[in-house]
């Protein structure tokens, strides 16, 4: 008998979250990406969405315990972080927090950045967090894929600085001191773009030759 792929099925389980997250029903003229939850309950949506965060997480986690690593587990981790990101973006987007430009631009630097890396990669026959790069961009990636939990932190800050900006505007909640979480996870987020525009230099450098 084949083995079970404990964290396929747990990175499955996180899609299966995600799709539930977005309801059966829309608002008229709504897209996929209008969420039922998201405009019933924002505290709900918060949540449901941290959990996927964390499975997130831990099929990475269990993949590396139980010997289980594979280029399919890699590219589907991949896959749904960014359709996850995308989401989340959409939501904004649909409620005016972010601007068509601005979810665009966000969408873009996340999906392209990931997308052209994980090319270059796989062209070189690499892990996609093995690092590479010369100069301000070898350091910034080095930095970034060299410490995993400075990765994790700016991966979950990117992540709540959606979150939180959704819950402030759409959920109506206010305070100090989510007005200094949504300012720290901000800082995280900028950081997290730095590290997307270093990827895109580096695989564009390196795919041009």
């Amino acid at each position: 008998m084949e083995s079970v792929d404990i964290p396929l099925i747990v990175g499955l389980k996180e899609v299966v979250n995600k799709d539930n997250r977005e309801g059966k029903n829309c608002e008229e003229g709504g897209t996929g990406g209008c969420s039922l939850i998201s405009h019933e309950s924002p505290v709900k949506f918060f949540w449901l969405y941290s959990i996927s965060v964390g499975l997130d997480g831990v099929d990475g986690l269990l993949a590396r315990l139980l010997n289980q690593e594979s280029k399919l587990g890699a590219v589907l981790d991949m896959v749904t972080d960014r359709l996850s990101t995308l989401f989340l973006i959409m939501v904004l987007a649909r409620k005016d927090i972010l601007s068509l430009a601005q979810a665009a631009a966000c969408a873009g630097v996340d999906v392209g950045s990931h997308w052209i890396w994980m090319i270059y990669k796989n062209a070189q026959g690499e892990h996609h967090k093995e690092t590479g790069g010369k100069g301000i961009v070898k350091g910034v990636l080095n930095a970034y894929y060299g410490n995993r939990m400075f990765m994790l932190s700016l991966c979950a800050c990117s992540e709540l600085f959606y979150l939180l900006l959704f819950v402030k505007h759409a959920g109506g909640a206010r305070g100090k001191a989510l007005d200094a979480a949504v300012w720290g996870a901000g800082v995280g987020w900028g950081v997290k773009q730095v590290t997307n525009v270093a990827q895109i230099a580096e695989a564009a450098r390196k795919l041009d030759r």
